[in-house]
């Protein structure tokens, strides 16, 4: 799988901050991928680096299920991609449905080498097949 070139590696400014994607769009000739970000509001706690990820899940826990609530299905562009950037990693974090109940109920973040997964995964549908597809690869 050969690695797309992306916004985390020609601007350096996003780095350590959390942004918001609002649309990605892949160009299945090849091109460039777009990627159209927005800043996340500034979060409570100070300045920190990477290695705390896990601890920021609950800080940010409310922001995300007052802006995630929706249906069993869930368009990935809808869903909004919340990632931490840092200088080798991207931490992705995902809204998930347990697979044998209906209600939104967890987050998880996953840490993904390749932007190519994640640019995939930005356009897919998030069911439970999907769900499964993320944990595998992660």
């Amino acid at each position: 799988m050969k690695r797309r070139s992306s916004v985390w590696e020609t601007d350096r400014s996003w780095e350590g901050k959390w942004v918001r994607w609002r649309s990605v769009q892949l160009d299945g000739g090849g091109g460039r991928s777009r990627v159209t970000p927005r800043r996340h509001p500034p979060r409570r706690g100070g300045a920190g680096g990477g290695g705390e990820t896990l601890a920021w899940g609950d800080e940010i826990q409310k922001y995300l299920f007052g802006n995630l609530r929706r249906s069993l299905t869930i368009e990935a562009d809808n869903l909004a991609r919340y990632v931490y950037c840092s200088t080798q990693h991207i931490f992705f974090i995902s809204s998930v449905h347990l697979f044998s109940n209906l209600s939104l109920q967890y987050h998880f973040i996953f840490q993904l080498q390749l932007m190519d997964i994640l640019l995939h995964l930005a356009n897919m549908i998030v069911t439970s097949d999907i769900c499964k597809y993320i944990i595998r690869i992660s």
